[in-house]
């Protein structure tokens, strides 16, 4: 099968445990005009992927005290519990009062617990990365593929 939809993910922390699951994402929301192919054809987590056999998803920012979460698509390779990297922070101050940065401190990298609710959804197959490293580009009004870099060219 061919088709690829979108998904999402839940992390959680509980009594310093790490946890993330993933599941099919089904929008509602609907736009005029659809994503350019470069969003997912070639697109930058792709090639970090490529270049790095990771993709990090969530990372701790020190000097802001804070998450910073990936944009963008995300795509999720047959590894995907070693692949995709999870930075966790945990809460210590009082959450029903806004603005205090101070309340979220790092915890740690990498999860303890990660799940795939596998029966709504797969990660995509080497066939199916093979594809999105194709990269479609617009030239004279017509689409034209493009073989796209390999894992480990770094080029």
């Amino acid at each position: 099968m061919d088709q690829v939809y979108p998904a999402t993910f839940q992390s959680v922390v509980y009594q310093g445990k790490t946890f993330y699951a993933m599941a099919p994402f089904d929008s509602h929301t609907v736009m005029e005009n659809s994503h350019p192919c470069e969003t997912c054809h070639g697109g930058a987590r792709l090639l970090e992927y490529d270049d790095t056999g990771r993709i990090v998803i969530t990372k701790w920012n020190a000097k802001a005290g804070k998450l910073d979460t990936v944009k963008g698509v995300v795509p999720i390779p047959e590894d995907w519990a070693q692949a995709l990297q999870f930075d966790f922070a945990d809460v210590v101050g009082d959450i029903a009062t806004p603005g205090q940065p101070e309340k979220w401190v790092f915890l740690k990298h990498g999860a303890d617990l990660s799940q795939m609710m596998d029966e709504y959804a797969e990660p995509l197959t080497k066939d199916q990365l093979d594809k999105l490293r194709t990269r479609v580009v617009l030239k004279q009004g017509a689409i034209h593929l493009e073989k796209g870099r390999q894992p480990g060219s770094r080029s």
